[in-house]
C-alpha cells in the first residue's frame, strides 16, 4: 500500500483532516491546535507543509480522513523556515501504516524543501516520551541538543 501513497503540499481545505490526523495519531501533545491556527501557519511556507495521501480507500485501507477529492490523509509533516533554520513538527503517521517508511519519506521530503529554500541546519521537535520517536529521529542524523533547551509560553 505504502507505493500508491502520493506526498503533497496541504491546503486550507485539508485543515479538518490534518486535524483529525494529528488527532488519531496521538500526535495532539498536550496543546491542540486549532482550524485557525494551522490556516494561519499555511500563509506562511505553505510548501512545508506535506502531507502523505491515499486514493479513496478500499475496504482493506486506513481512512482517517478523507476530503472532497476522494483521498484519505494517512501522514503529515511541519515544517516551517524562519530565514535561518529550519524545523519540523507534527510528524504524524496513521497507526496501522507506521515502520513501513512513511514517516522517513515524509521527512526526506520537507529537507528537501527547506534546502531549496536556503535552509542549512534543520531543527527536528521530538515529543521524546513517544515510542519509538527518539530513535527514529537519530537513525535519520538528528541528535538531541543538549545544551540548548526548547522554552515555552502558550499566550491568552
Amino acid at each position: 500500500m505504502t507505493d500508491e501513497i502520493q506526498l503533497r503540499t496541504c491546503t486550507p481545505q485539508d485543515i479538518p483532516n490534518v486535524l483529525a490526523l494529528w488527532e488519531r495519531a496521538a500526535a495532539t501533545h498536550g496543546y491542540p491546535d486549532t482550524a485557525a491556527a494551522v490556516a494561519v501557519r499555511l500563509q506562511r511556507d505553505p510548501q512545508l507543509f506535506v502531507l502523505a495521501v491515499v486514493a479513496a480507500p478500499s475496504a482493506n485501507a486506513p481512512a482517517p480522513s478523507t476530503n472532497a477529492t476522494s483521498e484519505a490523509i494517512v501522514g503529515s509533516l511541519m515544517g516551517a523556515w524562519d530565514g535561518w533554520r529550519g524545523y519540523m513538527y507534527r510528524m504524524a503517521i496513521v497507526p496501522e501504516l507506521r515502520r513501513n517508511g512513511l514517516a522517513t519519506r515524509l521527512v526526506h521530503e520537507v529537507e528537501r524543501r527547506l534546502a531549496a529554500i536556503g535552509a542549512t541546519r534543520i531543527h527536528a521537535h521530538v515529543v521524546t516520551d513517544s515510542p519509538g520517536a527518539p530513535d527514529f529521529w537519530a537513525a535519520l542524523g538528528y541528535a538531541p541538543q543538549t545544551t540548548i533547551a526548547d522554552y515555552a509560553k502558550t499566550l491568552g
